[in-house]
Protein backbone atom coordinates (compact mmCIF):
# COMPACT_ATOMS: atom_id res chain seq x y z
CA UNK A 1 0.00 0.00 0.00
CA UNK A 2 1.46 3.53 -0.90
CA UNK A 3 0.19 6.43 0.39
CA UNK A 4 1.37 8.34 -2.51
CA UNK A 5 -1.09 10.79 -3.58
CA UNK A 6 -0.33 14.01 -1.41
CA UNK A 7 -2.83 17.04 -2.10
CA UNK A 8 -0.83 20.42 -2.23
CA UNK A 9 -4.15 22.50 -2.52
CA UNK A 10 -7.89 22.01 -2.75
CA UNK A 11 -7.63 21.84 -6.52
CA UNK A 12 -5.88 18.94 -6.77
CA UNK A 13 -8.34 17.10 -4.22
CA UNK A 14 -11.48 18.41 -6.33
CA UNK A 15 -10.02 17.33 -9.33
CA UNK A 16 -9.13 14.17 -8.18
CA UNK A 17 -11.79 12.91 -6.14
CA UNK A 18 -14.98 14.72 -8.27
CA UNK A 19 -17.85 12.45 -8.36
CA UNK A 20 -17.07 10.55 -5.71
CA UNK A 21 -18.33 9.99 -2.31
CA UNK A 22 -15.01 11.07 -0.58
CA UNK A 23 -14.33 14.76 -1.82
CA UNK A 24 -16.74 16.56 0.21
CA UNK A 25 -14.94 14.71 3.67
CA UNK A 26 -11.28 14.82 2.24
CA UNK A 27 -12.19 18.30 1.51
CA UNK A 28 -12.96 19.74 4.55
CA UNK A 29 -10.61 17.75 6.42
CA UNK A 30 -7.86 19.37 4.24
CA UNK A 31 -9.94 22.58 5.00
CA UNK A 32 -9.99 22.28 9.17
CA UNK A 33 -6.26 21.23 8.93
CA UNK A 34 -4.91 23.99 7.36
CA UNK A 35 -7.27 26.83 9.39
CA UNK A 36 -5.41 25.15 12.45
CA UNK A 37 -2.14 25.19 10.94
CA UNK A 38 -1.20 27.14 7.89
CA UNK A 39 2.45 26.03 8.46
CA UNK A 40 2.17 22.48 7.38
CA UNK A 41 1.00 23.19 3.06
CA UNK A 42 0.44 19.62 2.61
CA UNK A 43 -1.25 17.46 5.40
CA UNK A 44 -2.82 14.69 3.83
CA UNK A 45 -1.59 11.49 2.15
CA UNK A 46 -3.76 8.61 0.79
CA UNK A 47 -3.56 5.63 -1.21
CA UNK A 48 -6.23 5.92 -3.96
CA UNK A 49 -6.90 2.33 -4.61
CA UNK A 50 -7.60 1.66 -1.14
CA UNK A 51 -9.94 4.05 0.10
CA UNK A 52 -13.00 1.74 -1.00
CA UNK A 53 -11.55 -0.95 1.26
CA UNK A 54 -11.79 1.23 4.30
CA UNK A 55 -8.05 2.14 4.89
CA UNK A 56 -6.91 5.42 5.70
CA UNK A 57 -6.57 9.07 4.84
CA UNK A 58 -3.01 10.11 7.02
CA UNK A 59 -2.96 13.16 8.94
CA UNK A 60 0.99 14.21 8.74
CA UNK A 61 2.38 12.77 12.21
CA UNK A 62 3.74 16.67 12.82
CA UNK A 63 0.08 17.38 13.44
CA UNK A 64 -0.44 15.37 16.00
CA UNK A 65 0.81 18.28 18.60
CA UNK A 66 -2.68 19.79 17.37
CA UNK A 67 -4.96 16.85 18.57
CA UNK A 68 -6.70 18.23 21.11
CA UNK A 69 -8.28 20.62 18.51
CA UNK A 70 -8.28 18.32 15.43
CA UNK A 71 -10.07 15.70 17.58
CA UNK A 72 -12.68 19.02 18.77
CA UNK A 73 -13.26 20.14 15.09
CA UNK A 74 -14.09 16.64 13.98
CA UNK A 75 -16.22 15.53 16.64
CA UNK A 76 -14.20 12.39 16.52
CA UNK A 77 -11.85 10.50 19.09
CA UNK A 78 -8.93 8.11 18.06
CA UNK A 79 -8.76 4.72 19.44
CA UNK A 80 -5.94 3.02 20.50
CA UNK A 81 -4.78 2.41 17.06
CA UNK A 82 -4.80 6.03 16.59
CA UNK A 83 -8.01 5.64 13.76
CA UNK A 84 -10.86 7.06 13.66
CA UNK A 85 -14.31 7.09 11.07
CA UNK A 86 -15.02 10.25 9.50
CA UNK A 87 -17.86 10.74 7.42
CA UNK A 88 -17.24 8.19 4.16
CA UNK A 89 -13.05 7.54 5.49
CA UNK A 90 -11.23 6.62 7.97
CA UNK A 91 -8.64 9.17 9.39
CA UNK A 92 -5.14 7.90 11.15
CA UNK A 93 -1.57 9.44 11.59
CA UNK A 94 0.73 8.97 9.58
CA UNK A 95 3.48 10.50 7.16
CA UNK A 96 2.52 8.02 3.94
CA UNK A 97 5.34 7.69 1.29
CA UNK A 98 7.00 11.24 2.43
CA UNK A 99 10.76 11.05 2.75
CA UNK A 100 12.22 10.33 6.07
CA UNK A 101 8.75 8.76 7.33
CA UNK A 102 10.71 7.81 11.02
CA UNK A 103 9.44 6.00 13.50
CA UNK A 104 6.86 8.24 15.22
CA UNK A 105 4.43 6.42 17.59
CA UNK A 106 1.83 6.77 19.97
CA UNK A 107 4.46 7.69 22.58
CA UNK A 108 4.98 11.29 20.09
CA UNK A 109 1.24 11.72 20.23
CA UNK A 110 1.80 12.08 23.93
CA UNK A 111 4.34 14.26 23.63
CA UNK A 112 2.87 16.44 21.50
CA UNK A 113 -0.29 16.52 23.83
CA UNK A 114 1.39 17.27 26.73
CA UNK A 115 3.79 19.84 25.16
CA UNK A 116 0.39 21.40 24.31
CA UNK A 117 -0.92 21.27 27.63
CA UNK A 118 1.75 22.93 28.98
CA UNK A 119 2.24 25.69 26.46
CA UNK A 120 -2.00 26.56 26.89
CA UNK A 121 -1.09 27.01 30.83
CA UNK A 122 1.31 29.54 29.86
CA UNK A 123 -0.62 31.39 27.32
CA UNK A 124 -3.18 31.51 30.10
CA UNK A 125 -5.59 30.11 27.79
CA UNK A 126 -9.13 28.60 28.26
CA UNK A 127 -8.32 25.74 25.88
CA UNK A 128 -9.19 22.21 27.62
CA UNK A 129 -5.73 20.73 29.21
CA UNK A 130 -6.17 17.04 28.81
CA UNK A 131 -3.56 16.13 31.66
CA UNK A 132 -3.93 18.89 34.26
CA UNK A 133 -4.01 16.45 37.06
CA UNK A 134 -0.50 15.37 35.78
CA UNK A 135 0.85 18.79 35.61
CA UNK A 136 -0.11 20.08 38.94
CA UNK A 137 1.69 17.17 40.57
CA UNK A 138 4.56 17.78 38.25
CA UNK A 139 4.56 21.59 38.82
CA UNK A 140 4.05 21.09 42.90
CA UNK A 141 7.23 18.88 42.59
CA UNK A 142 9.15 21.26 40.62
CA UNK A 143 8.39 24.34 42.38
CA UNK A 144 7.03 25.51 39.43
CA UNK A 145 4.51 28.73 39.28
CA UNK A 146 2.18 28.61 36.58
CA UNK A 147 1.22 32.08 36.84
CA UNK A 148 4.83 33.22 35.88
CA UNK A 149 6.50 32.67 32.05
CA UNK A 150 7.95 29.17 31.31
CA UNK A 151 9.77 28.86 28.56
CA UNK A 152 8.41 25.43 27.26
CA UNK A 153 10.92 23.48 24.64
CA UNK A 154 9.98 20.12 22.81
CA UNK A 155 13.00 18.32 21.83
CA UNK A 156 11.05 15.22 20.92
CA UNK A 157 13.05 12.56 18.95
CA UNK A 158 16.38 14.20 18.90
CA UNK A 159 17.89 10.60 18.49
CA UNK A 160 21.04 11.41 20.77
CA UNK A 161 22.49 8.50 20.65
CA UNK A 162 23.46 6.59 23.65
CA UNK A 163 25.82 3.95 22.79
CA UNK A 164 27.38 0.85 25.41
CA UNK A 165 30.74 2.00 26.57
CA UNK A 166 33.29 -0.07 28.13
CA UNK A 167 35.68 1.53 30.82
CA UNK A 168 38.17 -0.14 33.08
CA UNK A 169 36.13 -3.76 33.33
CA UNK A 170 32.82 -2.01 33.23
CA UNK A 171 30.25 -1.51 30.66
CA UNK A 172 27.96 1.93 30.89
CA UNK A 173 25.62 3.20 28.55
CA UNK A 174 27.32 7.02 26.77
CA UNK A 175 28.69 7.60 30.18
CA UNK A 176 29.50 6.45 33.70
CA UNK A 177 28.67 9.59 34.68
CA UNK A 178 24.73 9.01 34.64
CA UNK A 179 24.12 11.76 37.42
CA UNK A 180 24.31 14.35 34.67
CA UNK A 181 21.55 12.88 32.09
CA UNK A 182 18.69 14.63 31.69
CA UNK A 183 19.22 16.79 29.17
CA UNK A 184 19.82 14.08 27.05
CA UNK A 185 16.94 12.33 27.70
CA UNK A 186 14.51 15.19 27.60
CA UNK A 187 11.57 14.81 25.32
CA UNK A 188 10.30 18.23 26.92
CA UNK A 189 11.97 20.67 28.78
CA UNK A 190 11.06 23.78 31.20
CA UNK A 191 12.61 26.44 32.39
CA UNK A 192 11.28 29.08 34.61
CA UNK A 193 13.60 31.40 36.46
CA UNK A 194 17.07 29.93 34.47
CA UNK A 195 16.20 26.77 35.89
CA UNK A 196 15.79 23.72 33.38
CA UNK A 197 13.23 20.29 34.33
CA UNK A 198 13.87 18.02 32.06
CA UNK A 199 10.93 15.79 31.41
CA UNK A 200 11.01 12.16 29.51
CA UNK A 201 7.54 10.91 28.18
CA UNK A 202 6.80 7.73 27.63
CA UNK A 203 4.13 5.23 26.46
CA UNK A 204 2.92 1.45 26.68
CA UNK A 205 2.36 -0.91 29.44
CA UNK A 206 6.38 -2.29 28.74
CA UNK A 207 8.96 0.83 27.11
CA UNK A 208 12.66 0.72 27.52
CA UNK A 209 15.10 3.16 29.34
CA UNK A 210 17.72 2.19 26.47
CA UNK A 211 18.23 0.47 23.17
CA UNK A 212 21.91 0.32 22.16
CA UNK A 213 23.63 -1.08 18.84
CA UNK A 214 25.69 -3.67 19.35
CA UNK A 215 26.54 -4.89 15.69
CA UNK A 216 29.82 -4.08 16.08
CA UNK A 217 30.22 -6.06 19.48
CA UNK A 218 28.91 -9.24 18.89
CA UNK A 219 29.87 -9.34 15.24
CA UNK A 220 27.96 -11.31 12.94
CA UNK A 221 31.18 -12.83 10.90
CA UNK A 222 32.38 -14.12 14.16
CA UNK A 223 29.33 -15.92 15.67
CA UNK A 224 28.69 -17.41 11.83
CA UNK A 225 32.02 -19.17 12.56
CA UNK A 226 30.84 -20.28 15.97
CA UNK A 227 32.82 -17.84 18.18
CA UNK A 228 32.84 -14.49 19.74
CA UNK A 229 36.43 -13.13 19.35
CA UNK A 230 36.43 -9.65 20.16
CA UNK A 231 36.89 -8.57 24.05
CA UNK A 232 34.10 -6.56 24.23
CA UNK A 233 31.77 -9.24 22.87
CA UNK A 234 33.04 -11.30 25.36
CA UNK A 235 32.63 -8.60 28.31
CA UNK A 236 29.03 -7.73 27.36
CA UNK A 237 28.06 -11.10 27.62
CA UNK A 238 29.88 -12.26 30.73
CA UNK A 239 28.62 -8.90 32.56
CA UNK A 240 24.78 -11.14 32.17
CA UNK A 241 26.47 -14.20 32.71
CA UNK A 242 25.62 -15.56 29.27
CA UNK A 243 26.41 -18.73 27.79
CA UNK A 244 28.54 -17.56 24.30
CA UNK A 245 28.18 -20.62 22.93
CA UNK A 246 24.05 -21.14 23.54
CA UNK A 247 23.55 -17.69 22.42
CA UNK A 248 25.61 -17.49 19.13
CA UNK A 249 23.55 -21.06 18.28
CA UNK A 250 20.10 -19.13 19.09
CA UNK A 251 21.33 -17.36 16.28
CA UNK A 252 23.12 -18.79 13.91
CA UNK A 253 20.74 -22.26 13.49
CA UNK A 254 17.44 -19.76 13.67
CA UNK A 255 14.98 -21.79 11.45
CA UNK A 256 16.34 -24.82 11.77
CA UNK A 257 14.77 -27.86 13.77
CA UNK A 258 16.46 -28.95 16.65
CA UNK A 259 15.95 -30.73 19.55
CA UNK A 260 17.70 -27.83 21.76
CA UNK A 261 14.74 -26.60 23.84
CA UNK A 262 14.27 -23.44 25.80
CA UNK A 263 15.66 -23.20 29.57
CA UNK A 264 15.73 -20.81 32.41
CA UNK A 265 18.93 -20.41 34.12
CA UNK A 266 20.07 -18.48 37.10
CA UNK A 267 23.88 -16.90 36.08
CA UNK A 268 26.36 -16.55 38.19
CA UNK A 269 26.77 -12.30 37.86
CA UNK A 270 28.77 -9.50 39.49
CA UNK A 271 25.99 -7.78 40.85
CA UNK A 272 27.57 -4.44 41.62
CA UNK A 273 28.34 -4.31 37.62
CA UNK A 274 25.05 -4.93 36.34
CA UNK A 275 23.82 -2.73 38.97
CA UNK A 276 26.23 0.13 37.48
CA UNK A 277 25.16 -0.60 33.81
CA UNK A 278 21.15 -0.03 34.95
CA UNK A 279 22.30 2.86 36.43
CA UNK A 280 23.77 4.45 33.25
CA UNK A 281 20.82 3.16 31.17
CA UNK A 282 18.24 5.11 33.92
CA UNK A 283 20.23 8.01 34.01
CA UNK A 284 18.72 10.73 36.43
CA UNK A 285 18.18 14.43 36.67
CA UNK A 286 14.75 14.12 35.36
CA UNK A 287 11.03 13.07 35.45
CA UNK A 288 9.91 10.33 33.84
CA UNK A 289 5.80 10.60 32.54
CA UNK A 290 4.61 7.14 32.10
CA UNK A 291 1.25 6.97 30.40
CA UNK A 292 0.15 3.26 30.46
CA UNK A 293 -1.41 3.17 27.30
CA UNK A 294 -3.41 5.59 24.66
CA UNK A 295 -6.52 4.89 26.48
CA UNK A 296 -5.59 5.03 30.19
CA UNK A 297 -5.43 7.79 32.14
CA UNK A 298 -3.13 6.52 34.02
CA UNK A 299 -0.01 8.28 33.80
CA UNK A 300 3.37 7.46 36.48
CA UNK A 301 4.96 11.06 37.66
CA UNK A 302 8.17 10.51 39.22
CA UNK A 303 11.53 12.49 39.80
CA UNK A 304 14.64 10.58 38.79
CA UNK A 305 17.81 11.52 41.46
CA UNK A 306 20.54 9.46 42.12
CA UNK A 307 19.37 9.30 45.68
CA UNK A 308 16.73 6.91 44.45
CA UNK A 309 18.29 4.99 41.68
CA UNK A 310 19.25 2.04 43.85
CA UNK A 311 15.17 1.09 44.18
CA UNK A 312 15.06 1.19 40.21
CA UNK A 313 18.21 -1.47 39.84
CA UNK A 314 19.56 -3.04 43.13
CA UNK A 315 19.15 -6.46 42.02
CA UNK A 316 16.76 -8.93 43.96
CA UNK A 317 16.79 -11.68 41.29
CA UNK A 318 18.28 -12.58 37.80
CA UNK A 319 17.30 -15.01 34.93
CA UNK A 320 18.75 -15.97 31.68
CA UNK A 321 15.86 -16.93 29.15
CA UNK A 322 17.33 -19.21 26.72
CA UNK A 323 14.54 -19.95 23.82
CA UNK A 324 14.23 -23.36 21.94
CA UNK A 325 17.41 -23.15 19.43
CA UNK A 326 15.85 -22.99 15.83
CA UNK A 327 12.65 -20.97 17.10
CA UNK A 328 13.75 -17.62 17.95
CA UNK A 329 16.01 -15.20 17.25
CA UNK A 330 16.45 -13.21 20.54
CA UNK A 331 17.60 -13.48 24.15
CA UNK A 332 16.33 -12.06 27.29
CA UNK A 333 17.40 -11.78 30.76
CA UNK A 334 15.41 -10.75 33.44
CA UNK A 335 16.01 -9.21 35.82
CA UNK A 336 14.08 -7.84 39.41
CA UNK A 337 14.45 -4.85 41.38
CA UNK A 338 12.72 -2.92 44.12
CA UNK A 339 10.98 -0.94 41.80
CA UNK A 340 11.25 -2.61 38.27
CA UNK A 341 11.01 -6.13 36.11
CA UNK A 342 13.53 -5.62 33.79
CA UNK A 343 14.15 -7.60 30.53
CA UNK A 344 17.33 -7.37 28.63
CA UNK A 345 16.88 -8.18 25.31
CA UNK A 346 19.62 -9.28 22.60
CA UNK A 347 18.22 -9.05 19.47
CA UNK A 348 17.69 -7.92 15.41
CA UNK A 349 16.02 -5.07 15.26
CA UNK A 350 16.54 -4.46 11.53
CA UNK A 351 15.32 -7.21 9.66
CA UNK A 352 18.13 -9.63 10.03
CA UNK A 353 19.30 -12.31 11.74
CA UNK A 354 22.26 -11.83 14.36
CA UNK A 355 21.58 -9.19 17.05
CA UNK A 356 21.15 -5.31 16.10
CA UNK A 357 20.58 -4.27 19.68
CA UNK A 358 20.70 -4.51 23.12
CA UNK A 359 17.05 -3.47 24.83
CA UNK A 360 16.40 -2.21 28.33
CA UNK A 361 12.51 -2.98 28.61
CA UNK A 362 11.22 -2.46 31.96
CA UNK A 363 7.63 -2.24 33.61
CA UNK A 364 6.72 -0.28 36.66
CA UNK A 365 5.54 -2.79 39.36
Amino acid sequence: MAFNFIPNDRTEIHNKFKGTKYLEDINHVYNILQNIDSSIPNPLSMDLSSLKKNKPVKIIRSMGKHNTKIEKEFGIKFNNALSAKYGNIRLSYGNGSRGNRGSNNRGTLFEYEFFNDLETINKNSNDEIKYAKIIKKLFRSKRLNRHEEILVTHQGKQNNKRPLCFVKNNIFILTQNYKKTGSILSDITLNQNNKSHYLSLKMGPTTVFFNCGVRTILKKSEMEKGYVDNENGQELLNLFGIDHQRLIDIFKMYGRKTNIKSEIIIPSINEEKISKFLKSGVGSGYTIIHKKNHKSDVIHCENIYKSTLDKFTNIKSIKIQYPHIGKTKGLNVLIETERLNWKICFKNNQSGIFPSHIFGDYKFK
